[in-house]
């Protein structure tokens, strides 16, 4: 294109790429970040170089992948403590160096995984359930309002307990995460390793939208809906105490269990780790969803089948120890069609969490009911899967006896 011209040589220009000027900044400002902050963590910038003709890796593409297969085996690791029950799901998010609402949404498409939410002892696990009371305040932490917004079902909550209390940084947390996927809209990519092997997983910008649209429906219900608190428990702390809870904790869940502590109000997590802390270090009762709603129904604010529902989603959602009963049971195999298949097949497995005795009388009750149903064709396969899960998991002799 012609640049400029004078009365002796035309001088023209050649476009080479048309790059946003936003996209410009960012590749400027993130070359010259490390050598500005020389201390920062958490970031850092490689060059690879061009392209070997033979397709080979170039030193700086090689020292990358080397830092993936580390990050890998690193994260398997961690991944190994929280399976154990040592880590919070913000202390793995922390770990992992990625945002919390992300590491938990993760959680609840993984199956290998999972999120501890409940108690494994089931009696335990009713016993709180009949404490709550129509008196009973509740303050939610994220994991709560996320899982609640899910189930569709916070205006149930809201009607037996009144408004669910949430804390500033609770929101804050929402709007962070909401934040980041503004700036990747066109979708990215994230690599990873999976059984030693370098995995590459695509996020469309469909899927940015779907979730942005997920976390910006849930901060409209907050604001029109729940009780936004400050922490002002925090203010009364000694100095940098609250900074190795904000540590320790995750700012938004230490000031949840604080405001809990100081109004007497009940912790409300699916992070079965946290309430454990928060109960040992304030001394505060917590519940998590299952129980609530299981309490919800007991009021009559919650129909049995919709309950139902929401126990199966709740499992089909890896939420561990959820328990399930014969009504769980059907709902699951009429979602699929009475077919051995999601979700059926899903809560079935969670007989290998049961006592002998509780499997087997929610699987008499279950086969007994199985035969009023109208299952053409299919009944005898159903049996079949439902006996073969029961026996895998527990000693057959043990069964039959």
């Amino acid at each position: 294109m012609p640049h400029k011209e004078s009365s002796l040589v035309p001088e023209t220009l050649e476009i080479v790429e048309l790059r946003s000027k936003y996209v410009h900044a960012f590749r400027e400002s993130t070359g010259k970040l490390e050598t500005l902050f020389p201390g920062l963590t958490g970031f850092t910038s490689i060059h690879v170089g061009e392209p070997k003709p033979d397709n080979t890796p170039t030193e700086g593409m090689a020292k990358f992948l080397e830092m993936v297969m580390l990050d890998g085996e690193q994260t398997k690791e961690i991944a190994g403590l929280y399976r154990k029950g040592v880590l919070t799901i913000n202390q793995l998010a922390t770990m992992l160096n990625r945002d919390v609402i992300d590491v938990f949404r993760g959680l609840a498409s993984s199956p290998d995984f999972g999120i501890y939410s409940a108690p494994h002892d089931r009696k335990t696990a009713m016993a709180v359930s009949e404490a709550l009371t129509r008196s009973t305040r509740l303050i939610a932490d994220v994991t709560a309002v996320l899982t609640l917004h899910w189930l569709g079902l916070a205006e149930a909550v809201t009607d037996a307990f009144g408004r669910i209390a949430v804390t500033q940084s609770t929101v804050d947390l929402l709007h962070q995460n909401l934040e980041g996927y503004r700036f990747a809209r066109e979708g990215f990519g994230l690599i990873g390793v999976t059984d030693g092997r370098l995995t590459f997983t695509q996020v469309s910008a469909e899927e940015v939208s779907r979730i942005s649209e997920e976390v910006g429906a849930v901060l409209r219900w907050l604001a029109e809906s729940a009780e936004i608190l400050p922490c002002n428990p925090r203010l009364a702390l000694r100095r940098g105490q609250a900074h190795e809870l904000a540590q320790a904790l995750g700012r938004s869940f230490a000031d949840t269990a604080l405001v809990a502590a100081e109004r007497g109000y009940v912790l409300f997590s699916d992070d079965l780790r946290f309430r454990w802390y928060a109960s040992r270090l304030f001394g505060i009762g917590g519940v998590w969803s299952q129980a609530v709603l299981q309490r919800c129904a007991m009021m009559k604010h919650l129909n049995t089948e919709d309950f139902s529902k929401a126990v199966v989603e709740l499992v089909r959602r890896s939420y561990r120890y959820t328990w399930v009963s014969c009504d769980e049971l059907v709902e699951s195999a009429r979602q699929c069609e009475w077919g051995i298949e999601e979700p059926f097949v899903s809560t079935v497995k969670v007989f290998k969490d049961y006592t002998v005795p509780s499997a087997c009388k929610v699987t008499a009750e279950f086969l007994k009911t199985l035969y009023a149903e109208p299952v053409p064709g299919r009944r005898s396969l159903i049996i079949q899967a439902v006996l073969d899960y029961l026996t895998r998991n527990h000693e057959p002799m043990i069964i039959l006896t």
